[in-house]
């Protein structure tokens, strides 16, 4: 009986395998009917065929460039995420040609995004012609596709869009200011600004303010950095840090003096760094008028940590200069992290428990490693 039970077992378990071995051997689904099932009215089915073709993209791709001109407009939006994730440059010329042809929005967008992943230059005089297109997201994407590759003469086509009826143009078209550096059209940007009324988009105005260095902007971005609420208030202190000045350095430094939060304290010391070693003087000058044990010590260090090698000689006179260990210790740790940064090297700081005779010893080591250091 034990046999013949065994026998039975072994009987099932090749039967398994050769059917086991069948299944490895069925034949994949050949890339016209993967295709096909990209008009499926079920998403899954959709998404399951486009996720096969995107496994086989070299032997897809001849399928996926005829797709993209589908009367389908399923297959035409799935044949365009199938090249905005595969496409290589060697392919880019047949997707510009098709670009030329094509008349339907979502391939129009689509395929200007993905010549502009692949730096595709021969594009750029028929992208600019997009750029008057009815329809608003082949305009946002002909903006993103000039910022893409930094086309810069076309600032001058892409300005008046900061005027676009639709936000996600005006938005592109800020954008590719920025990308461009078009300080010729700062103006442009805070005029705009100061008509949008879209979230989104006065805040990206409020950064191509300060990468333009639009200082006529300081003013009212100083107003916002003093309403925590405004829409505005991150987006207008890195402004105020790039566009720099007396006044919008001040902006900052109160700003980060009135820190309550750790949260408001890392946007304004951040901010302080981005400005830089401008904004020293400003905040050594705060230490004078501070009592020993103020948490504001704290604040300026932050800011400290926050900039680069020019900082080091302050943190420095700052540890030498300070009468309770914490703050030396604090300021060492902020110290030994720029150190870090800016050379990759290790150093020894005082630390809080270091006793006065070392710590002096550690002071002239600091100051002569500077000397060295400098002008590296």
């Amino acid at each position: 009986m034990l046999h013949r039970i065994t026998h039975i077992v072994v009987l099932l378990c090749a039967a398994c395998g050769t059917a086991l071995a069948a299944d490895d051997a069925a034949p994949q689904p050949d890339i016209p009917a993967l295709v096909a099932k990209l008009t499926s009215p079920k998403y899954y089915e959709r998404e399951s065929a486009l996720s096969a073709l995107l496994e086989r993209a070299d032997e897809a791709t001849p399928a996926m460039l005829k797709a993209v001109e589908s009367a389908d407009y399923q297959t035409r939006v799935a044949a365009v995420r199938f090249f905005a994730a595969k496409a290589t440059p060697t392919i880019a010329p047949q997707l510009f040609d098709i670009l030329k042809r094509s008349k339907e929005g979502e391939a129009v967008s689509g395929l200007t995004r993905v010549l502009a992943r692949l730096q595709y230059k021969d594009a750029v005089a028929h992208v600019r012609g997009l750029m008057a297109d009815s329809r608003p997201a082949v305009r946002a994407a002909a903006v993103d596709f000039l910022a893409a590759l930094r086309d810069k003469e076309s600032a001058a086509k892409v300005a008046p869009l900061l005027a676009d009826e639709y936000s996600e143009v005006r938005i592109a078209a800020s954008k590719a200011l920025t990308a461009f550096g078009a300080v010729d059209f700062g103006k442009d940007v805070f005029a705009a600004f100061q008509k949008e009324k879209v979230p989104e988009a006065r805040r990206a105005l409020v950064e191509a303010l300060g990468e333009l260095k639009v200082s006529e902007a300081a003013p009212v971005l100083i107003e916002a950095v003093k309403d925590e609420n405004s829409a505005i208030f991150l987006p207008s202190a890195f402004a105020l840090a790039k566009i720099g000045g007396d006044k919008a350095r001040d902006a900052l430094v109160e700003l980060l003096m009135r820190s309550k939060d750790l949260e408001m304290l890392g946007l304004a010391s951040t901010a302080l760094g981005v400005m830089g070693e401008s904004a020293i003087p400003a905040l050594e000058a705060k230490l004078p008028g501070l009592q020993p044990d103020s948490e504001d010590r704290f604040k300026i260090l932050e800011a400290f940590g926050k900039m680069g090698k020019y900082v080091i000689p302050h943190l420095i006179a700052f540890i030498e200069s300070q009468e309770y260990p914490i703050w030396r210790g604090l300021a060492g740790d902020r110290l030994r992290a720029v150190i870090k940064r800016e050379y990759g090297e290790d150093v020894d700081v005082p630390a809080y428990d270091t006793d006065p005779k070392t710590g002096q010893k550690m002071i002239a080591q600091l100051k002569e490693w500077w000397e060295k250091h400098k002008d590296k």
